[in-house]
C-alpha cells in the first residue's frame, strides 16, 4: 500500500512539472523571417506582411503569394485576427507599406508597432494611410531604447545595425516580446557583432527563444563564431530559431545540416505556416 502511495504520488508531481514545462505559447514561421505568435487570444505578427518581389543582389526569399495573403486574411485563415503587427526594417522581404495599411484597414482592432522610418514609410505610401494614423505607432524613445506594453505583452525595440555596409541607414530593431513569463527575440537582419548587443549585456536576461537569419549564425569566419557568442553568451539563449533561409531545396540543406552540427537544438523554419514545436 506504501509502495503504490509513493507511485501514486510521484506520478502526479511529474505529471504537474510535465505540463507546468508545456508553453501557453504557440509559434508559427509564415515566410522568409516572419513569425506568428499566439497567446490565449493574443496574436502577434512580425516580419510577416510583405509581397513576393524579385530575386535581390543574388538572394531569394520566401513569400506568401497574393491569393496566400488574401486567403490567410481571411475569417478563418492563418493571419486572420493579429492583434499586434511588428516589423523589424523597412527591406521588402520583412514588411510591405501597402500591405500593412491593407490590413489594418482590414482590421479594425490590429495595431502596428514600429520605428520611424516603418511608420512614415506607410504613411507615405498609401493615400489612406493617414486615416490609419492613430493605429501606426512609433513607441516612446529612451536612449535609443523604445517600449510599448498592451495587457500581458510589453515590447521592447533595441536598434541594432543591418548587417552589409550598404544598408547602414536601414534603422533595424531587436524586438524582445515578453508574455507568459516568456521572452522572444526577433532579430531582424541584425549585423552579428558583439559590440553591438551593449543592451543585452547590460541586462543580463535569459532569452527563452532567439529568432535569427540563419547567416547570423553561420557568420564566417567560423573561427570567430560571433554569431554563436552572442545567441549563446550574451543573450544566454535556451532556445534558437533559424530563420531567411531561401526557397531552394538544395541550399536548405546544406545550410540545416550546418545549424545543427552547430546548434543540436535548433528549430529550423524551412516551409510557410510551420508551426514551431519549442
Amino acid at each position: 500500500m506504501f509502495q503504490k502511495t509513493i507511485f501514486i504520488a510521484v506520478f502526479v508531481m511529474l505529471q504537474h512539472v510535465a505540463f507546468a514545462e508545456q508553453s501557453p505559447v504557440s509559434l508559427w514561421s509564415t515566410a522568409n523571417c516572419g513569425v506568428l505568435i499566439q497567446s490565449g487570444e493574443t496574436r502577434i505578427l512580425v516580419d510577416g506582411l510583405f509581397r513576393p518581389h524579385p530575386e535581390w543582389e543574388g538572394f531569394s526569399f520566401s513569400s506568401l503569394d497574393s491569393v496566400q495573403l488574401s486567403s490567410a486574411r481571411q475569417k478563418d485563415g492563418q493571419l486572420a485576427d493579429i492583434d499586434l503587427i511588428l516589423s523589424t526594417h523597412v527591406h521588402r522581404d520583412h514588411f510591405h507599406p501597402d500591405e500593412v495599411a491593407s490590413y489594418l484597414r482590414g482590421n479594425q482592432d490590429a495595431v502596428f508597432v514600429g520605428n520611424a522610418q516603418l511608420v512614415e514609410s506607410v504613411l507615405e505610401s498609401d493615400v489612406n494611410s493617414p486615416q490609419l494614423s492613430d493605429r501606426l505607432i512609433q513607441p516612446q524613445t529612451s536612449d535609443g531604447i523604445t517600449n510599448y506594453q498592451v495587457p500581458g505583452v510589453e515590447l521592447t525595440f533595441v536598434p541594432i545595425i543591418h548587417a552589409g555596409a550598404p544598408y547602414g541607414w536601414i534603422d533595424n530593431d531587436a524586438i524582445l516580446i515578453e508574455l507568459e513569463g516568456l521572452r522572444i527575440l526577433h532579430l531582424g537582419d541584425a549585423k552579428p557583432d558583439p559590440g553591438l548587443f551593449t543592451y543585452f549585456k547590460d541586462n543580463p536576461q535569459t532569452i527563452d527563444l532567439v529568432i535569427a537569419p540563419f547567416w547570423f549564425l553561420l557568420q564566417a569566419p567560423q573561427s570567430e563564431k560571433t554569431g554563436m557568442q552572442i545567441v549563446t553568451e550574451i543573450l544566454a539563449a535556451k532556445r534558437v530559431m533559424a530563420v531567411h533561409l531561401p526557397p531552394d531545396p538544395v541550399r536548405v540543406a546544406r545550410y540545416s545540416q550546418m545549424l545543427r552540427d552547430a546548434y543540436p537544438k535548433i528549430i529550423v523554419a524551412t516551409d510557410l505556416f510551420q508551426k514551431i514545436n519549442w
